[in-house]
């Protein structure tokens, strides 16, 4: 065994894969998954770059034992959506691998996939976490059926509380199930976590937005403590003329339409404004919709945000990536969009920041296209609140909650995390701020 070569994952063929939705990585043998794990050193450095806190020394050990079912019971201590997690985590533990150092990082995320596809905690979550009644007489409403929703509810559920989950859209899962393409994250891998978060008898009520369906007055009554895991699913868009004209999308509800099995025709050209995960996967999705697509970036590719792994895929697809280019105008025929105008930039140093993109206002080109869309970034809408709680909570600049350190708002009794709590807007992040806001809703229950 070479310990600083990791274990080749299987991938399905570039040419193959661009023309459908199945899933892009296969995921370890268990032969494979055992190999890997035992080139890990059992330092556990890598726990200081895991936002969760993970014990990944050792459930990699478990599973270099070959006793899988060791491995997660390990990883549900603290990851209570270790299918999902183990196909879209960042995986910035990676990056503290001391193998990694010297050759290649252990393959911390697709080894918690591993134990996670091969065990069926999902049927009978009881045989591998431990529950107790701590507080079998209290009730907790959530709101946002997302990664730090559903993570507060597991929690809060392994403690006995009676949990109610309110979710807008019709399936659970938050961007995890309308934000993520399935090439990344099948559904039934998402389901296999849902399941079993529901199984220890958490109630996910769907299709029900808070504001209109249900009142926040409402659940102020009926709940001991309230714990708020929107999301950000509000489109921030760029302020370019000619925007609003047909064929110009943001990603975010792009891929949610998408994802939710309706129809989009995104013709035969696509621009893709952004150089993050979320430009990627519409780019990716783009292609397989069978447009010729580019994404179109202001800054460098090194300065891109996106996962080196998703760029490179993306790029494998066909998906051509115009760096320090920047869309000044969307031009429009009968209503539709046809093609954009953008500039090239320069790179202008600023000190100690990264380098600042700047416009050469010299030269104009166009892009013929036949769709358009901005995956530039997004914000949340605190509309459903009333007015008595939104004076007791401060929202920054950036649009985003301040808590305690329990996770409470200034407004007694309520809770906020995820992505309008937590600047890393990742999947682990917000997994880490519902276990962190679970721990805050028992105390407070506690004492209360």
């Amino acid at each position: 065994m070479d310990r600083f070569k990791r274990v080749k994952m299987p991938m399905l063929d570039p040419e193959k894969r661009k023309n459908n939705f199945q899933e892009v990585v296969l995921g370890y043998s268990k032969e494979d998954a055992i190999s890997e794990a035992k080139r890990c050193l059992g330092c556990n450095v890598c726990r200081q770059g895991c936002p969760a806190g993970l014990k990944i020394a050792d459930y990699i050990k478990a599973i270099a034992e070959e006793d899988f079912e060791r491995a997660i019971s390990i990883v549900l201590e603290d990851m209570p959506l270790p299918s999902s997690c183990g196909r879209i985590c960042t995986r910035n533990c990676e990056s503290f691998c001391v193998l990694g150092k010297k050759g290649d990082a252990v393959a911390i995320r697709w080894l918690k996939r591993a134990a996670a596809d091969y065990t069926d905690y999902a049927k009978r979550p009881d045989d591998y976490v431990s529950i107790d009644d701590t507080l079998a007489n209290k009730s907790v409403c959530i709101i946002g059926a997302g990664p730090a929703g559903l993570s507060a509810a597991y929690f809060l559920a392994l403690r006995g509380a009676n949990v109610v989950v309110y979710e807008q859209f019709p399936h659970a899962g938050g961007m995890l199930r309308v934000g993520i393409p399935r090439y990344r994250l099948p559904v039934d891998a998402l389901e296999k976590d849902i399941n079993m978060i529901k199984s220890l008898g958490v109630e996910i009520r769907l299709n029900t937005r808070v504001g209109t369906d249900i009142g926040f007055d409402e659940l102020k009554k009926s709940h001991d403590a309230i714990f708020i895991a929107i999301g950000y699913h509000s489109p921030k868009m760029m302020g370019i003329d000619g925007e609003d004209c047909d064929g110009v999308w943001h990603a975010i509800p792009f891929l949610r339409e998408f994802n939710l099995g309706r129809e989009i025709d995104v013709g035969n050209v696509a621009a893709v404004v952004g150089g993050g995960n979320t430009a990627m996967d519409v780019a990716r999705t783009c292609i397989r919709l069978g447009a010729k697509t580019y994404v179109l970036y202001r800054r460098r590719e090194e300065d891109m945000p996106a996962d080196v792994e998703e760029i490179e895929e993306a790029k494998e697809e066909g998906v051509e990536i115009w760096t320090q280019t920047l869309p000044t105008k969307c031009l429009a025929r009968d209503g539709r969009v046809y093609a954009v105008e953008y500039v090239k930039t320069k790179m202008v140093d600023v000190g100690e920041k990264r380098p600042k993109p700047v416009p050469i206002e010299d030269v104009k080109y166009t892009l013929e296209i036949t769709t358009m869309v901005e995956a530039i970034g997004q914000r949340a809408d605190y509309s459903f609140l009333p007015d008595y709680v939104l004076k007791d909570i401060t929202i920054t600049r950036g649009d985003q909650i301040e808590v305690s350190d329990a996770m409470m708002t200034g407004h007694r009794g309520v809770f906020a995390g995820g992505d309008i709590v937590n600047k890393k807007w990742d999947m682990v992040s917000a997994v880490a701020d519902g276990k962190r806001a679970a721990e805050g809703i028992i105390s407070y229950l506690m004492e209360k």
